[in-house]
């Protein structure tokens, strides 16, 4: 008799602890970071946008593989703890900040959920892929891993209704052909008498209604579509198709050959596949297969906004329908799997601010970062070097030694280039901390964490307007005179403005001679 073995890439013991198994995926985990981290340094290697990818795509879902199986295990505080020590590591390999960086306070900058929250988050999408299957054999009663069945039905009892997602289905039986053109070519050559359609799907992005148009010039139709707020686009689409289908059975025209358009080459792959996981796709390929029997049926992309009579007029009453509310229950469709993960996204998400929230350290952060933000935590990767900087002083708690390295790299005209420092990246570091001073309070402003980078400022700025030598090698140190003049004068004002303090570190101000 063994204490455990793998079965499918899970490490079974014979308590269902899964606590081998988790300690084998974070210590892989941490020794693939190790690796990577042999690529990173303070100013040199993989860029944090680059690292961050690697986290997310390589190993997050290596460590939470299989989470739906073990997820419960990590409301307790050994797991919790060795999920943390990966995500921590990850998270200085991305800001290069100082070890002493709180980890909560690098997940809130990086947009990072904690990672027992993410591995909720997974057993919750895991959970409902095997259950809008008909797969999942737990019940509401079972215990260990079945919780999640109680804790999804709680929050996605409505989705769960009406799903769009089905097990996979092999279907070949195809009475229709599919036709993706090039653009400078895309009217498909038929013979004659042919039914010429066109139909589309739109989204409003502001209040998240959407439509679908359908325009058959030889029948006289022209048909606009609510579909409410829970369609996506690719639903919208194929919703037109199939809805076009039906119009066509219905007529009392049943002769000569059918060509339908979309400019969604999305909906066209969908129906061309043989394996088919969509509900609504199921139902638009049923719909085509039955005007197949008789007639030869085609369906074909058309460009988009290219001027098409057809297209045209069919984008507008698909936006037409996306303007008008739906008259009944909703979904009008069948939800989704994107809509249904965004959903749990949302959920997880809110788990995460609130546990933000409760935490009692970082309360120098969380006076500069007000609460999570994804926007924010993308953003700060397209930003600057100097700009992410700026972010690390506040995460670490107005750290001393990092302040003095901060002091550094503006002093130094070789790393001044490493890091691409130039008037212009100067002058917008000038105005955050500005911005900082503002929007904070005045002993804030007053301590060595506001002041230090000012006087480094503005000693760097005079230092670059008296030196001759860098003067005339302005694309050594990457800047211009006049801009690090006005520079200087503006931070001299502003430092002239602050505040004094008997706690402020009146070592790192900057005195003129």
């Amino acid at each position: 008799m063994v204490d455990e073995f793998k079965y499918l890439g899970i490490t079974l013991d014979s308590s269902l602890r899964y606590k081998t198994h988790i300690r084998e995926q974070t210590a892989k985990a941490i020794r693939t970071l190790y690796q990577c981290k042999r690529a990173v340094g303070k100013n040199w290697g993989l860029k944090p946008s680059m690292i961050h990818w690697i986290y997310k795509a390589i190993i997050t879902p290596r460590v939470l593989y299989g989470a739906v199986i073990w997820w419960h295990r990590t409301h307790i505080g050994e797991y919790r703890k060795n999920l943390t020590k990966v995500q921590r590591l990850a998270c200085l390999m991305m800001t290069g900040a100082m070890r002493t960086t709180p980890t909560h306070a690098m997940e809130v900058l990086l947009g990072l959920k904690p990672l027992w929250i993410e591995a909720e988050k997974r057993a919750m999408e895991q959970w409902y892929r095997i259950k809008a299957c008909k797969e999942w054999r737990g019940s509401c009663v079972d215990k260990r891993h079945a919780l999640i069945q109680r804790e999804a039905l709680s929050k996605l009892e409505m989705l769960m209704v009406n799903n769009d997602l089905i097990k996979r289905e092999e279907i070949f039986d195809k009475k229709y052909r599919v036709h993706i053109g090039e653009r400078d070519n895309w009217k498909v050559e038929v013979g004659h008498p042919t039914t010429i359609c066109f139909t589309d799907g739109s989204r409003r992005s502001s209040t998240k209604l959407a439509g679908a148009g359908i325009v058959i010039p030889k029948l006289g139709e022209k048909v606009s579509i609510p579909l409410g707020r829970y369609t996506s686009v690719f639903q919208a689409e194929v919703c037109a198709i199939a809805r076009c289908a039906r119009i066509l059975k219905e007529s009392d025209k049943q002769d000569g050959a059918v060509v339908i358009y979309t400019d969604s080459q999305a909906a066209l792959k969908a129906l061309k596949r043989t394996s088919v996981t969509s509900s609504l796709v199921r139902e638009c390929r049923e719909e085509l297969n039955s005007i197949g029997k008789h007639r030869s049926v085609t369906v074909a992309w058309v460009p988009g906004h290219q001027g098409v009579t057809g297209n045209e007029k069919a984008d507008e009453l698909a936006r037409a329908g996306a303007e008008t509310e739906f008259l009944g229950p909703e979904p009008a469709l069948p939800m989704s799997a994107d809509v249904t993960k965004g959903v749990i996204e949302r959920i997880k998400e809110m788990e995460a601010q609130r546990a933000w929230e409760r935490e009692t350290s970082c309360r120098q952060t969380k006076m500069m970062i007000e609460g999570r933000d994804q926007r924010r935590a993308r953003k700060a990767f397209d930003q600057v070097d100097n700009d992410i900087l700026l972010e690390k002083l506040s995460v670490v708690g107005f750290d001393p030694s990092l302040l003095k390295l901060f002091a550094s790299y503006l002093k130094d005209p070789y790393l001044q280039g490493t890091l691409g420092y130039n008037a212009l990246a100067t002058r917008r570091l000038f105005d955050q901390l500005v911005t900082v001073k503002d929007h904070h309070h005045d002993r804030v402003c007053a301590s060595a964490a506001f002041v230090a980078p000012m006087a480094a400022i503005a000693a760097l700025a005079r230092t670059q307007v008296e030196d001759e030598q860098t003067a005339r090698e302005p694309a050594t140190a990457g800047y211009d005179r006049g801009a690090t003049r006005a520079l200087f004068l503006d931070a001299q004002t502003l430092l002239a403005e602050l505040p004094t303090s008997p706690d402020s570190h009146h070592s790192y101000r900057y005195h003129p001679h």
